[in-house]
């Protein structure tokens, strides 16, 4: 690897680092309302949304913005790295499967996000209209829920190729790493921060600690990529 192409992977690691733990931070407010409200459409809304700010709402769809723009970049170079490690070691089927997960989120990431956010909003201003939260199931629930779970839906699956794979590298030596870092990628780090933060809700008996850990799939690309920049650091000058 010669510098420039060093350099250029460094960048791109240190950027999707950043955008992933931005992300987190944008999941973390799209599901942080007061506790004490009817929680309706499987969890995703309550009706302690009125009091909260859309400024909250807006901001989290912001970020969702500029961390896809910042995220793409880094999710192609960390491709290319695999390629290079595994493509000729037989392990072909991992890394299409690792691709394809990266491409999903790529491509979708932004309007999985957007429309997240854009669903909690629409909520919103039904509650603040008066509405209730049978009305408000009646006339739109099936939309909402069909939109945020058809997004979901594909992001998940998409997680689940990424760590999958991740994992498969790390354990067979094809990403010379230690191996306790098969646990730093999304899906392992979503079930990580998730049973953290239910620990913590039960321990103080409020739901806010589980609400401010909710943004651990997206740190868990954020981990994977700082994974990358310890070996890319390592093998500088290989």
């Amino acid at each position: 690897m010669n510098i420039s192409e060093y350099n250029r992977n460094k960048i791109n690691l240190i950027c999707g680092i950043m955008a992933m733990f931005l992300l987190g931070i944008g999941d973390v407010l799209l599901g942080l309302f007061p506790g004490g409200g009817d929680e309706f459409l499987g969890g995703v809304a309550s009706t302690s949304m009125v009091d909260v700010n859309e400024v909250q709402y807006i901001a989290s769809l912001i970020i969702g913005l500029v961390a896809t723009v910042i995220f793409i970049p880094s999710a192609f170079a960390t491709v290319k790295m695999f390629k290079s490690l595994a493509a000729d070691r037989g392990f072909h089927k991992t890394l299409k499967t690792f691709t394809i997960g990266m491409v999903m989120m790529a491509v979708t990431m932004l309007a999985a996000h957007s429309v997240c956010c854009l669903d909690v909003m629409i909520v919103r201003k039904e509650l603040l209209k008066g509405l209730s939260v049978s009305e408000i199931e009646k006339s739109i629930g099936y939309e909402l829920i069909l939109s945020f779970a058809v997004t979901n839906i594909w992001i998940t699956v998409s997680e689940i190729m990424v760590s999958v794979a991740v994992i498969i590298f790390i354990a067979r030596g094809v990403l010379p790493v230690k191996k306790w870092m098969v646990i730093m990628n999304p899906i392992c780090s979503y079930v990580i921060f998730k049973g953290i933060g239910s620990l913590l809700s039960v321990v103080s008996g409020s739901n806010i600690p589980g609400k401010l850990l909710s943004g651990g799939a997206s740190w868990g690309y954020g981990l994977l990529f700082i994974v990358m920049l310890l070996y890319l650091q390592k093998n500088k000058s290989r």
